[in-house]
């Protein structure tokens, strides 16, 4: 719970941002002042995404916290959080760093405690998950107020961000259109099953 006031409100801020469209490399760089209440958007390097109401206590105390709650099997106690502004910073270090939060993340997603499933699948929630359904679903609003379901913005911008780290190979017939093109009629087929599993 939020009010228990444990680092916990950190993960839940990082999924938060998943479901607004924040890259999970970007999530973990968010400082305080990036983050908008008043108006219910986080706004970074030049994009703008929306801070939903079900979240607002979790940025609130994200943003705000000095400390956080400290449950020790024996005793509970508070303790320090790290200085800076990054409002996923936890206790011991003031930066964040994805191959620490991810395995936490995973524990806590999968189901049983002792890592065995008893023949259930275990929970395949991820952050890239939640990112495209928070995608879908802003596209599955759109559709509802009588506009067209369009991924081109979003795509343009994953193609953008992949190609500043790796370059896609291109040829007379594959050129970055062709290839956006392609992603975008697998996003709308992806938006169908989503649509299916999570809307009708």
């Amino acid at each position: 719970p939020v009010d228990e006031e444990t680092i916990d409100i950190t993960y839940r801020v990082f999924l938060w941002m998943a479901f607004a469209g924040l890259d999970d490399k970007d999530a973990i760089r968010v400082t305080a002042d990036c983050v908008d209440l008043k108006n219910l958007r986080i706004n970074f390097e030049g994009h703008s995404y929306e801070i939903y109401k079900e979240c607002i206590q979790d940025f609130e105390k994200s943003c705000n916290l000095t400390d956080f709650q400290y449950k020790h099997p024996n005793y509970i106690t508070r303790r320090d959080r790290a200085g800076g502004n990054l409002i996923m910073r936890g206790i011991r270090t003031p930066t964040v760093d994805l191959k620490t939060i991810r395995p936490v993340i995973n524990k806590k997603f999968s189901v049983g405690d002792t890592g065995e499933t008893s023949g259930r699948q275990k929970s395949r929630i991820s952050y890239k998950r939640i990112y495209l359904s928070g995608i879908f679903y802003r596209a599955y609003e759109r559709e509802r107020a009588g506009l067209p379901v369009d991924f081109s913005e979003f795509v343009a911008r994953s193609i953008e961000r992949k190609e500043k780290t790796k370059k896609y190979t291109v040829t007379k017939t594959r050129t970055l259109t062709t290839i956006a093109n392609t992603i975008e009629r697998e996003y709308l087929a992806d938006y169908e099953k989503w649509k299916c599993a999570f809307a009708m």
